[in-house]
C-alpha cells in the first residue's frame, strides 16, 4: 500500500548532480508531491535570502555541508543571523562530520545534520524524514 505525502517545497544546496537525482528519485518512492529549487554553492543560498530579497517560497532547506564557496555551516551561521533559521527548518547532510560539529550546529538551531546515506533504502528514509520536516 502506498500513502501520499503531503507537497514541500525544498531548496537543496547541493554540488553533486548523482546525490540530487538520487534524492529525486527517493522522494518519488516514497510518492511526495515535492517542488525542489536546487542550487550548487553556498553562496547561491544565501542570495536567494540576501538583504530585501523576497523569501522564497521553501518551508525546508537542505544543505551539503561541503559546498563550493560557503560550507553548509557557514551558510547556516549567516541564515541564522539574518533570523531565516528559525522559520525555516534547516538540514545540513554530510559523509563525515565530527561531534563537535554537530554539537555547533545544533546549537545555531539547524534542525537536523545527519550523514548522506549510503544505500536507496537509506536515502528513501531520509526523504521521509525530510517531508515531515518540512511540513511540521
Amino acid at each position: 500500500m502506498k500513502f501520499y505525502m503531503a507537497a514541500a517545497n525544498l531548496l537543496l544546496a547541493d554540488d553533486d548532480d548523482n546525490d540530487v537525482l538520487l534524492l529525486k528519485e527517493a522522494f518519488s518512492v516514497v510518492n511526495c508531491d515535492f517542488q525542489l529549487t536546487r542550487v550548487s554553492d553556498g553562496d547561491a543560498v544565501l542570495a536567494l535570502f540576501r538583504d530585501g530579497a523576497p523569501a522564497p517560497a521553501v518551508n525546508l532547506i537542505v544543505l551539503d555541508y561541503y559546498l563550493p564557496r560557503r560550507n553548509g555551516a557557514q551558510v547556516a551561521e549567516q541564515l541564522h543571523q539574518w533570523g531565516v533559521l528559525p522559520k525555516i527548518p534547516v538540514v545540513i547532510l554530510s559523509s563525515h562530520l565530527s561531534a563537535e560539529e554537530c554539537r555547533r550546529l545544533g546549537r545555531l538551531g539547524v534542525a537536523m545534520v545527519g550523514e548522506k546515506p549510503g544505500d536507496f533504502d537509506g536515502l528513501c528514509a531520509l526523504a521521509r524524514e525530510l517531508v515531515q520536516l518540512a511540513s511540521a
